[in-house]
């Protein structure tokens, strides 16, 4: 594979080791206000319990398996469904969420098998919703014939929709995988830059 054509200030920023954005996009409006009211009880303490396994189907890599990674568990009401259609389905740009909204919010993080339990949590209707990151690398070499080792990150949204009943488990492994793709970022292995660790890595030829 050839390095992408890149102007000088750019190649320079990537030699050491920068991030270049490659997915952004224009940012939509919600249309869908954000009302304390709809989240009603939910900040108390429950005695439901989530658990599950996530898995993404990638269309290059198989079936892969967050490790260590955040997932979120959110009540279900208007201003969330949007969330959910429009960037998780639609793939929309969609504006930040209102910051009230993460005291409504549960996050845990997988294991390194995608497994993960929340507990504590009221009855209710709830997404259970994430991203799953991966990486692809190669080698590049230019008409110069210097070659460096590109590293591209990509990431898929999923989610699923599910019911908490008081002291009983609630267990999810389907996920909602809609959501295309994306590319978000490359970066040129160097001195600034090392792959995270928790992220699985494809070496692409």
């Amino acid at each position: 594979m050839n390095l992408p054509r890149l102007s000088r200030v750019a190649i320079c920023s990537l030699l050491l080791g920068a991030t270049v954005w490659m997915w952004s996009g224009c940012v939509v409006g919600r249309q869908t206000a954000f009302n304390p009211a709809d989240f009603g009880g939910m900040t108390r303490k429950g005695t439901g319990v989530v658990t599950g396994q996530v898995s993404v189907d990638t269309q290059n890599h198989g079936t892969i398996y967050p490790h260590f990674q955040q997932i979120l568990l959110v009540p279900v009401n208007a201003y969330t469904t949007e969330n959910v259609q429009r960037r998780f389905i639609n793939g929309e740009n969609l504006r930040a969420a209102d910051k009230r909204l993460s005291q409504y919010e549960w996050a845990v993080n997988t294991d390194g098998d995608g497994n993960f339990s929340f507990r504590g949590i009221p009855a209710g209707e709830y997404y259970l919703k994430g991203d799953m990151p991966w990486i692809t690398t190669y080698v590049s070499t230019d008409d110069q014939g210097i070659s460096q080792r590109l590293y591209v990150s990509h990431f898929k949204y999923y989610f699923t929709r599910i019911t908490v009943k008081d002291g009983q488990t609630a267990r999810a492994t389907q996920f909602d995988q809609r959501s295309r793709e994306r590319q978000t970022h490359y970066a040129v292995g160097g001195t600034l830059y090392h792959p995270p660790p928790n992220v699985e890595i494809f070496e692409q030829h």
